[in-house]
C-alpha cells in the first residue's frame, strides 16, 4: 500500500476532531496535494464548509511549505494548517 500521514493543526484539528490520519494514495497515479485535499473534502463536509467560507490553508510536505500542485510520495507527511499571525 502507498500511504502518507496527514496532520491537521489548530482550527482544522478542532473542526475535524482528528489530529492525524493515514491516507492511502492511488497506485499508478500522480498524487498531488490538490487530489488529496479533494478526497478529504468529499469525506469531511466540515472541511468543505471551512474552505467555502474562504478560509485559507497553509500546506507543508515533509515540513516544507508546498502548494496544491506538489506531488506526494508514499511515506511523505502532509500537513494542513490555517495561516498564523504574530504580534
Amino acid at each position: 500500500m502507498l500511504m502518507i500521514k496527514i496532520i491537521f493543526f489548530a482550527r482544522l484539528r478542532e473542526l475535524l476532531e482528528i489530529e492525524q490520519l493515514d491516507f492511502e494514495l492511488k497506485a499508478n497515479h500522480q498524487n498531488t496535494v490538490k487530489d488529496i485535499l479533494e478526497s478529504l473534502v468529499e469525506k469531511y463536509s466540515v472541511l468543505a464548509e471551512y474552505l467555502e467560507q474562504d478560509h485559507q490553508l497553509m500546506i507543508a510536505v515533509n515540513h516544507l511549505t508546498a502548494d496544491l500542485n506538489k506531488e506526494v510520495q508514499s511515506g511523505d507527511e502532509l500537513a494542513f494548517f490555517p495561516p498564523v499571525t504574530g504580534g
